[in-house]
């Protein structure tokens, strides 16, 4: 008892840095008494009836917590594979996996474990019981998100976005199953994410597949720069190609920047992938994602990976779909077009507008474009709050982009350009320029011959 790591039988799945890390968290790294309770390091921010699941899973038959069982438990959940998970899913409910589970038990498992995760991504070392009316509530919208696939198998996000779950259901292992791998990974990753910061090893073994992160790992400050909540986060960046996850960039906020379209414009041109997140006065939220730039135009452009999503009241994400390309569109200042920020739909029927005259926006009630339903609580809103995050790195700019002639210009580009702190120059000053240089340097070589 006095030294158990020395005689500990190493689970198989489990490298050199594991079980370092794994040893640094427990307890006397296993050489002392086993303990009884998880009641050290990040499991404390666990809720007490998933914290008492956990600790008969990990004791022995006399209630002892020894570090073989421990990193037995480690090695299973967090690098074997997903029906590994699921059975854990299962003894967390504490019910064997010939067993049926009810969907308002796993309603609430995984509502917990967001919030475990949110107070693990803000960097809470304990549980907080008072972890706050909106924080949870959004957890619970999360949560029935994740679920939908499950509780209404038939229904698309758009019929459903206005339904509560009414029945309970009974779910046998091999549905858990299907729904956790093949319709909803993300429940996956959230596990995934608050046991290994929990047990103190990262989600990526250096031996195994490299997962992409949860949230963004740069860039994004909850409680500083943002009103997202980690949860609308998590949602969000599940939804993006692994490659564009682990950086955020601020490009516009409201409140920051100021309630201005042109300020709004000027700060998102040609900045890359994006989100556009709108915050209208009825308590609603939503927006959409742009896989390419936003430039100014008279044209939709864009591709099918652009998405319309709704976070409030329930978070959704509503994808392309084959009607039309009519993606994303922005102009400014034209006496024929619409002048504003849109997505899908067609002119003056947008998925999501947001007029030129900052303040005023419109969802139409529905979008050949996307799979939306109506975004906003009314069809014409009021906005209360914008913000627009790059995602992945900013796209490097053309050098002859910088250097284009300001003729080459349309007066309403130049106009933005100019808010975003650009200098152009005519193509005779820039000539002349040129020549001036060719001369000074003809001039240096006869001197030095």
């Amino acid at each position: 008892m006095g030294n158990e790591t020395s005689s500990v039988k190493i689970h198989s799945l489990l490298t050199a840095e594991d079980i370092k890390g794994l040893r640094a968290g427990f307890p006397g790294g296993g050489n002392g008494p086993p303990p009884a309770h998880l009641d050290w390091g990040h499991w404390t921010c666990w809720p007490a009836e998933e914290k008492a699941g956990l600790e008969k899973i990990m004791s022995t038959e006399v209630g002892h917590i020894t570090f073989h069982s421990y990193q037995e438990v480690s090695g299973n959940v967090i690098r074997g594979q997903s029906d590994a998970r699921v059975k854990f899913l299962f003894r967390l409910l504490d019910r064997p996996v010939d067993k049926t589970i009810t969907s308002t038990d796993l309603f609430q498992l995984i509502t917990h474990l967001v919030d475990t995760a949110v107070q693990l991504i803000l960097g809470e070392d304990h549980a907080q019981p008072d972890i706050g009316v909106q924080t949870r509530e959004t957890s619970r919208v999360l949560a029935e998100s994740l679920m939908h696939e499950l509780v209404f198998p038939k229904d698309s996000p758009k019929s459903s976005l206005h339904r509560k779950f009414s029945e309970d259901l009974y779910l046998d292992f091999d549905m858990v199953e299907r729904w956790l791998v093949m319709k909803c990974p993300l429940v996956d990753e959230i596990l995934l994410f608050t046991l290994a910061k929990s047990f103190g090893i990262p989600v990526n073994s250096s031996a195994g597949m490299k997962r992409p992160p949860l949230v963004p790992l740069r860039g994004l400050e909850f409680k500083s720069n943002t009103w997202l909540q980690p949860q609308e986060v998590i949602f969000l960046n599940a939804n993006l190609t692994g490659d564009l996850r682990g950086l955020w960039r601020p490009l516009f906020n409201s409140r920051i920047h100021g309630e201005s379209f042109s300020k709004l414009a000027g700060a998102i041109l040609k900045k890359g992938a994006n989100f556009v997140i709108v915050w209208e006065k009825n308590g609603y939220c939503f927006g959409g994602y742009v896989s390419s730039s936003w430039n100014l135009g008279p044209k939709f452009v864009g591709d099918n990976s652009c998405f319309l999503f709704s976070l409030l009241p329930k978070m959704f994400h509503y994808e392309a779909t084959r009607f039309n390309t009519n993606y994303m569109y922005m102009n400014l200042k034209q006496k024929t077009l619409p002048n504003g920020l849109g997505m899908g739909g067609q002119f003056d029927f947008f998925g999501l507008w947001i007029d030129s005259e900052y303040g005023k926006g419109r969802c139409a009630p529905s979008c050949s474009s996307y799979t939306s339903p109506q975004l906003s609580k009314e069809e014409q809103f009021q906005i209360e709050h914008i913000e627009v995050w790059g995602v992945g790195e900013e796209p490097i700019e053309d050098e002859d982009e910088n250097t284009r002639s300001v003729f080459d210009m349309d007066p309403e580009t130049q106009a933005v350009m100019e808010m975003m702190g650009k200098t152009y120059v005519s193509k005779d000053m820039k000539a002349a320029d040129e020549q001036l240089a060719k001369e000074r340097a003809n001039q240096e070589r006869s001197q030095t011959s």
